[in-house]
Formats: C-alpha cells, sequence, structure tokens
C-alpha cells in the first residue's frame, strides 16, 4: 500500500496545524486577560478591606476621643483633653488616607461628612473651659 503523496498530507494537516496554533494563541490571549482581570480584582478587594478597617479604626478613636471626655467630665484631668485633641487630629490623618483611596463617590462623600465632623470636633475640644465644677464639665462634654 503506497502512503498518500505529500501534497495531500499537507493540505489535511496545514490547516489543521493552523487552527491549534489559532487555538493557542486565543488561550494565551484569554489566559492573560484573566490574570489582568485577577489582579485588578485583588487589588480593588485590598482597598475596600484597607478603607473597612481604616473606618473601623476612626469609630475606635472616636469612642476613645468620647472616653477622654468621660472622663475629663469625671475626674477635671486637664490632659484628658489633650488626648481627645490627639485621638482628633489622628482622625483627620486616616481621612486623608481614605479619601486617597479608590473608592465610590459615595465613599468620598462620607469622607467629606466625616471629615466636617472631625473639624468641628477639634473646634469644639479647643472651646472646652477649664471648670472645677462636675455639672460645668459635664454641661461643656455635652456641648460636644
Amino acid at each position: 500500500m503506497r502512503f498518500l503523496g505529500r501534497s495531500v498530507v499537507w493540505s489535511v494537516a496545514a490547516p489543521t496545524l493552523g487552527l491549534c496554533a489559532l487555538l493557542l494563541i486565543t488561550v494565551a490571549v484569554a489566559a492573560r486577560a484573566l490574570v489582568r482581570l485577577q489582579v485588578e480584582a485583588d487589588e480593588a478587594i485590598d482597598q475596600a478591606l484597607y478603607a473597612a478597617e481604616a473606618a473601623e479604626q476612626l469609630e475606635e478613636v472616636f469612642l476613645e476621643c468620647r472616653g477622654h471626655l468621660s472622663d475629663y467630665a469625671i475626674t477635671g484631668r486637664q490632659d484628658e483633653i489633650q488626648r481627645a485633641r490627639l485621638d482628633g487630629k489622628a482622625n483627620g490623618e486616616r481621612l486623608v488616607r481614605i479619601d486617597s483611596l479608590h473608592i465610590s463617590e459615595r465613599g468620598h462623600a462620607l469622607v467629606g461628612e466625616l471629615r466636617h465632623y472631625t473639624v468641628a470636633l477639634q473646634n469644639a475640644l479647643e472651646k472646652i473651659p477649664v471648670s472645677k465644677s462636675v455639672e460645668a464639665r459635664d454641661a461643656a462634654v455635652e456641648g460636644v
């Protein structure tokens, strides 16, 4: 039995090899695109996690600030006011970092509101009068 001519073999094999090469290129391009999408998704998730952690830290610092103000109202110690001021400054720095993240427009609006409240808190802390009476300190802290 005689083997078919080379031209017949190539006429069948060439299109098959071409399709295989095309399929290989398509798979390589798709794999590269998937890797790129995965990297972008990982970055978005990392940013969201960082923003969530920073928001949690903001909440903790506001609670600590409130705790310092309560301690001042009870004890009258001025260092509690200073600690509350430092907490407010730390919040301002965190807000700047959060605002630099790739977050939604709603997120930027919320950061703006928090920044407004932080500035208002700082202003209120600067105006807390030194008082000897518990009642006056309570009233001053309630105003914040």
